[in-house]
């Protein structure tokens, strides 16, 4: 079950410890990293300048290691400049043009991570649960958003397990004040958003019974059944049903009420629900004689490019013709390669203004 327990993140048993560094990068931190040219595009003056800017420099991730403390006050940022930071990054460095995604991603990754960091340290989960929720949320829009751009972009130089275990870690350490929050006041403005993050963490988990019994045995039935939760829950049984039609009637639903975040979170699960339905047609339509409409398929699949649908249905294996027509072989269904994810993907078109939130 998902707990937050202070026992694992206390770095000082029975005393909390309080960042004092009101800038996004400690003055040691700025000098150490100017005086070794380690300033990254991002924090310096201009382009054609190594000079950094103090106003742009955000404090790096690091590991724990041997004489060097993590917790000290003076390099530990407090909530407020917590928040400044993680806004900072997502409005300012995200949809820099100058510079591919690829530059972009590996900057506000690490510095995200720092960010969580400081937060877990200081324990403001426990003592400011408010700011915690604002902070990992919009992380975990940046999580879903860059994990779009890499499918779309077909950007093969990113660890996607990594970016995966961070955003799993993210979504659990939110579900678990959400939780808590619940218990303690049901009401509270933390809790805003927890419909659609919780959505969020069962949909990246599709069809996981292990988070499924997680969200039915931590939240109450008033919050269960509150809408896009209701529908995300509906959603993962039919998945574990092969109900694949109902899938794709809820996935029609929350593009038509603009739930941009939610549908992100289905990047990864949405090519092996393509997978199913070619794999289900693939039985109940194999013909020496029939074929199958492109444009049925495509309009199944809610996929708005007919080139894409074609595309997806050779790579796993069946024919097209220059009609446009599928001819399903039960023999001839293969696996989609994992380099065709960007076939499964399902835009809304706000996808740049999910990190404006």
């Amino acid at each position: 079950m998902i707990e937050l327990d202070r026992s694992m993140s206390m770095t000082n048993p029975g005393k909390r410890i309080l960042g004092k560094c009101m800038d996004m990068c400690p003055e040691s931190e700025v000098q150490f990293r100017k005086a070794h040219n380690l300033l990254t595009v991002f924090e310096r003056l201009s382009q054609q300048t190594t000079s950094g800017d103090k106003t742009k420099c955000v404090k790096e991730f690091r590991r724990s290691a041997a004489g060097e403390k993590l917790d000290n006050p003076l390099h530990l940022r407090p909530a407020p400049v917590l928040l400044q930071t993680t806004t900072y990054l997502l409005k300012e460095v995200v949809y820099s043009s100058e510079y591919p995604f690829r530059t972009v991603y590996d900057f506000v990754f690490d510095r995200l991570r720092s960010v969580r960091q400081d937060l877990s340290i200081q324990e403001i989960q426990f003592h400011e649960p408010r700011v915690a929720c604002n902070i990992l949320e919009k992380c975990i829009r940046f999580y879903l958003y860059a994990r779009f751009i890499i499918a779309s972009q077909a950007i093969r130089s990113i660890d996607l397990h990594i970016h995966r275990t961070q955003t799993q870690h993210c979504l659990q350490t939110l579900i678990g004040i959400y939780r808590t929050q619940l218990t303690e006041d049901s009401k509270s403005e933390t809790l805003q958003n927890a419909p659609e993050f919780i959505s969020i963490y069962i949909l990246s988990n599709l069809g996981s019974n292990h988070v499924l019994f997680e969200v039915l045995t931590n939240f109450r039935h008033h919050v269960r059944f509150t809408y896009p939760l209701d529908i995300s829950l509906t959603m993962s049984l039919s998945y574990i049903h092969n109900n694949m039609v109902r899938i794709y009637k809820c996935i029609e639903k929350l593009i038509a009420d603009s739930h941009t975040a939610i549908i992100l979170s289905l990047t990864d699960a949405l090519g092996e629900c393509h997978t199913k339905v070619l794999d289900i047609l693939s039985n109940s339509h194999s013909s020496k004689t029939l074929t199958f409409s492109c444009d049925h398929l495509r309009s199944w699949l809610l996929v708005k490019n007919a080139n894409d649908v074609q595309t997806l249905c050779e790579a796993h294996g069946f024919q097209v013709g220059t009609d446009c027509q599928v001819r399903f072989f039960k023999s001839d269904f293969r696996k989609v390669p994992k380099s065709m994810a960007c076939l499964s993907l399902i835009s809304t078109g706000d996808e740049n203004k999910l990190l404006q939130m």
